[in-house]
């Protein structure tokens, strides 16, 4: 069965999980305010950001960023096999920070 590493736990999930889901069932703590599993998924509130590694096939499978690094949503990013998810690293966790602040400001 395929695996995800979401903050250095190892998880295995079936193919078409988000990977908010499959933290979900492994008791993994994802901040976000717009993600509901019986409503759409519209990623608007961006709390649920983190980085992103995966297995790069053209690189002899080494883990390299996702997107050039940019945080990305674990609401709407299906897992894929080998995937490490990370909530807390440094540019994550100011991202959470920020979206508070706008959010308690606002």
């Amino acid at each position: 069965m395929p695996t995800v590493t979401i903050n250095g736990i190892e998880c295995e999930f079936t193919q078409g999980d988000l990977v908010i889901e499959v933290a979900d069932r492994n008791g993994i703590d994802i901040p976000r305010y717009c993600y509901h599993p019986g409503l759409s998924r519209p990623a608007q509130c961006r709390i649920c950001l983190a980085t992103f590694k995966a297995p790069n096939p053209r690189n002899e499978n080494k883990l390299e960023p996702m997107m050039g690094g940019k945080l990305l949503p674990t609401c709407v990013t299906e897992c894929s096999d080998g995937m490490v998810v990370e909530m807390e690293s440094e540019k994550a966790i100011a991202n959470q920070k920020a979206v508070m602040e706008f959010l308690l400001i606002n």
